[in-house]
């Protein structure tokens, strides 16, 4: 990892702690940068599912004619090349 990184992870964890955040395990303590940067993104809505990248793609390669999707930010032609790159792995 590169300096950066490492350092905006030791940043988010000692932000946490004067928070008074409490980790009940190291498992917890790692993955804290990204549940609470989900938590922030959801922001208690109930009606917002935040997904990772790997979920669309899993459900467009067991589906590839029932699953419709639209591409807001960033390439649909690196979209649609994930797509036939998992189907290409699954098949």
């Amino acid at each position: 990892m590169n300096d950066s990184g490492s350092s905006r992870s030791a940043t988010a964890h000692a932000y946490a702690e004067r928070s008074g955040r409490h980790f009940s395990n190291i498992v917890e303590f790692i993955c804290w940068p990204n549940t609470e940067l989900r938590q922030i993104l959801k922001a208690r809505k109930r009606t917002i599912a935040i997904q990772d990248w790997q979920t669309p793609l899993r459900m467009a390669a067991a589906g590839p004619d029932q699953f419709q999707y639209r591409v807001v930010f960033g390439s649909p032609e690196a979209v649609s090349a994930d797509i036939r790159s998992r189907l290409k792995n699954n098949g």
